[in-house]
């Protein structure tokens, strides 16, 4: 049987946290950027897993992920120049 790509607790631990934050921003408002930054971070942790826990056993899955990842970078650098140009 293939090893699992990422730990079978990571999406999970990732939803229940998100929820919690903006659960919680019903009530505190300064809670809910922190559950749009959680539900932002989830993807890129998990990349960031399938790197570490796969560069030595299936180079192209982190490969993957590491496209997957500088794709993120370019589009933050993008928006970025986007937004101070205009």
């Amino acid at each position: 049987m293939p090893k699992p790509i990422l730990p079978f607790w990571l999406f999970p631990a990732a939803f229940w946290v998100t929820l919690t934050l903006l659960l919680i921003g019903l009530f505190v408002p300064v809670f809910v950027s922190l559950g749009v930054l959680a539900l932002l971070v989830a993807p890129v942790l998990a990349a960031v897993v399938v790197v570490v826990r796969h560069v030595r056993r299936d180079r192209s899955l982190a490969f993957a992920a590491l496209l997957a990842l500088l794709g993120l970078v370019v589009v933050a650098l993008l928006r970025g120049l986007i937004s101070s140009a205009s």
